[in-house]
């Protein structure tokens, strides 16, 4: 009897991944309360899934599946109703920001943070504190029974219902609201932070100017050869159009964010397609936009573009918009890092 030449590859990769036993998960999964950093091994240079071995997450399995599937539709869902949810109106608060764990004070896992900026724009939430209900209780609040949770995933991907404080009453938990409801726009925004960034990462900005192949706009010129970076022969240089060409002052720094996201793509060893590439590119520059007050740029160019290929991928695989967060969240804590001296989590 023939054996089927699938039986055979796949047990060829399960020798080659664990000589005893079962085989390697071919992806670990992530956990809502601890740092993203302990799954990102399992993601390889060109974000492909890679055999891990770490014992505290579980493995790849039907659950992470239906998680990824739910989770790919209501992002594919808000797209369609046209609401982009890493774009973000920068509130003067404290309070206000990156959805962070009431529990831990430490941001979500990237998949769910996405999943909660969904609901911050669904529900007009404002605070980026969010809990369980037991969690809520326990600091003295009452969670409004007549509203929803929002539903993120364990690092089993069980589903974990979530509320926001905007739904909880109580005032123990006064200090977590957010009380200045004041938007930056492109003239109050303070951008000190942008360029104390600029400075600081030593990237070769160009503004204004173009190069033998690019004409003077916004461009990230990758090295060339790419595998020999750092010690590549030409590119690794940022082209961007000067600040009058752009509407405001603060759609100028948005797009500088946005061509830093690829210039950290060869410093965290990742490479995939253009498409990819940019949707990475713009969920990065606007979780960096958030963390620095920088107003979101109006311009949707970048977004049409691209729009339809993303949601086709999504649809096509569940598991697309996990590595984009994914990748997505790896240059924003490079970046990050960089005026902050230590890589978040």
């Amino acid at each position: 009897m023939k054996i089927p030449v699938a039986k055979l590859l796949i047990e060829k990769l399960f020798r080659k991944n664990s000589d005893v036993g079962p085989p390697a998960p071919l992806l670990t999964t992530h956990c809502t309360y601890c740092s993203w950093n302990s799954f990102m091994q399992a993601t390889s240079s060109k974000g492909m899934r890679m055999p891990s071995t770490m014992a505290c997450h579980r493995p790849y399995d039907t659950m992470c599946l239906l998680a990824l599937t739910v989770a790919s539709k209501e992002i594919i869902s808000t797209l369609r109703a046209g609401s982009i949810p890493w774009k973000n109106e920068i509130v003067n608060d404290a309070n206000s920001g990156l959805p962070r764990s009431v529990a831990t004070r430490k941001a979500f896992c990237p998949l769910n943070t996405m999943l909660l900026q969904i609901a911050l724009h669904r529900n007009n939430f404002v605070s980026r504190w969010w809990g369980t209900q037991s969690k809520w209780q326990e600091l003295g609040g009452s969670v409004d029974q007549s509203t929803e949770p929002t539903v993120v995933y364990n690092c089993d991907w069980t589903p974990l219902p979530l509320f926001c404080i905007d739904q909880v009453a109580g005032p123990s938990v006064d200090t977590l609201r957010v009380h200045d409801f004041s938007i930056a726009n492109a003239d109050t925004a303070n951008r000190t932070r942008i360029d104390q960034l600029v400075k600081s990462s030593g990237a070769d900005i160009r503004v204004g100017v173009g190069d033998a192949t690019h004409s003077a706009g916004n461009w990230y010129v990758a090295p060339n050869p790419w595998i020999a970076f750092p010690f590549h022969s030409t590119g690794d240089y940022i082209l961007l159009a000067p600040p009058e060409f752009h509407s405001n002052p603060a759609t100028h720094h948005y797009t500088l964010l946005h061509e830093l996201i690829h210039w950290a793509e060869v410093r965290t060893n990742w490479i995939s397609d253009m498409p990819m590439r940019e949707l990475v590119a713009e969920i990065g520059s606007g979780w960096i936009a958030t963390e620095l007050g920088c107003p979101p740029c109006p311009c949707r160019i970048n977004e049409n573009k691209w729009l339809e290929r993303w949601l086709w991928e999504m649809r096509r695989d569940s598991d697309y918009v996990f590595r984009a967060v994914t990748q997505a969240r790896r240059a924003f804590n490079f970046i990050m890092s960089i005026i902050e001296g230590d890589k978040r989590c």
